[in-house]
Order: C-alpha cells, then structure tokens, then sequence
C-alpha cells in the first residue's frame, strides 16, 4: 500500500492510502512521525499510524475544549466521543468512507486523553467542582442542593461533590435573604400568589424549605416589613 500525505488548508495535511482518504492530521503532527509524503507501508504500520492520529486530534480538540472553560473529567470524555463521532460522520458524507462509527474505541481514545491531562495538572474534578460550587453560589445564588444538583450534571463524582460541599461556606438563609432583597425584590410577599412565586422559586434553586419559611418568617411576610431587614 501507499501512502500518501497531501497539504490541505492551512495546518492541515490530509492521508491517503492507495488514492483513498483515509484521515487528517497536522503538519507537525505528520513531521513528527519521520514519514515520506509517498511511501509504502504495511497493514500493520498504517493500523499504528492511523490510531496515533486519532488519539492526537482528540488531544488536540481536548485543549482547545479546555481554553474556553474547565471541564469535569467525565465532562470532556462525553464531550470528546460526541465531538469526534460527529467529524467523524462529516468526513465519511465527504470523502465517502464507511460510516461505521466505534464508539468503545472513541472511549477508550478520551480516557487515555483525560488521564494524559490529569497528569500535565490540566484536569483536576476537585479544583473545577469547587470553582464551579463557588460560581453557582455567588452569581447563580444557587442553595447546596441545587449546587449538589449540577455538579452531578457535570458528572462529577459524588464523593468529590460532597467533600467540596462540605468544604463551602454557605449560610442559606443569608442567601435567600440577599436574594429577595435583589431579584426577587418587587414580588409583593404579603400577596398569596408571589409568596407561592417567590418559595417556589426558592425551592427550584436548592434551597431547603425550613430554611426558606424561617427567612420569611424573620420578614413577617409583609412588604412593609421587608424593606426594614438589613
């Protein structure tokens, strides 16, 4: 078999095997490997190659993922396998190739990157969970439950998720006192249907029910009475 290596738009360099696409890399991905442009290779070589290529443009993706914003490790590996099944689909609609998908292979791909970034200090689940808890209380004024509820969403471990919470100093009636000082501000309390808004709202955010009555209780539900709390 030949292999063939043909400059594509900027960095890119596009592989060939016998006239056939068979994936893309990058210019100093492909120096990197000490191959000629046209060489032969046998089954077993091109098998190697093309799995390096894989696993670096996963790499590649992971960082450029990790620039815009942390991950949770699960996070990104699911981010991965989705990102990369989906290039995947639009080179096969483009060049024509088969349009199986091996996703165990992906996984696998993303692990073997993930623990790479864990290594380098790039991908920490406890550093982002507690930077994460801390922006969901202070700008979300999310209460622990609701911040226990993204983290999972973010599928991070429930371990890690509880030694963070445990760790977060968060006085939830304070946050609920804050937050009807400001966002929840013109809801008249003393009015049955905002009060039911307002608690209902509170709930969806995480806060315990105990803790949102005892708040209210402290404003003496009146609107008058509100305005005097500091």
């Amino acid at each position: 078999m030949i292999l063939q290596a043909t400059k594509g738009r900027g960095e890119k360099v596009h592989l060939l095997v016998d006239g056939t696409y068979r994936a893309t890399t990058t210019v100093d991905f492909w120096y990197s490997t000490g191959r000629k442009m046209n060489a032969e290779v046998t089954e077993e070589e091109l098998t190697q190659l093309l799995a390096q290529v894989a696993h670096r443009q996963m790499y590649d993706k992971a960082l450029t993922l990790l620039t815009d914003r942390d991950y949770s490790r699960k996070e990104l590996e699911d981010k991965l396998v989705t990102k990369t099944a989906e290039r995947l689909r639009r080179q096969q609609d483009k060049y024509g190739t088969d349009k199986t998908v091996d996703y165990d292979l992906l996984k696998r791909n993303a692990a073997s990157v993930c623990n790479r970034l864990e290594e380098l200090d790039l991908l920490n689940d406890e550093r982002f969970a507690r930077q994460y808890a801390a922006d969901l209380s202070q700008s979300k004024k999310l209460g622990v439950s609701g911040i226990r509820n993204k983290l999972r969403e973010k599928r991070v471990a429930s371990d890690v998720i509880e030694t963070v919470l445990s760790d977060l100093e968060l006085d939830e009636q304070d946050a609920i006192l804050v937050l009807l000082q400001t966002k929840f501000r013109t809801r008249n309390l003393s009015d049955e249907q905002d009060r039911r808004r307002t608690i209902a709202a509170l709930l969806r955010k995480g806060y315990k029910s105990s803790d949102v009555y005892a708040v209210l209780n402290r404003l003496k539900i009146t609107q008058e009475d509100f305005y005097e709390v500091e």
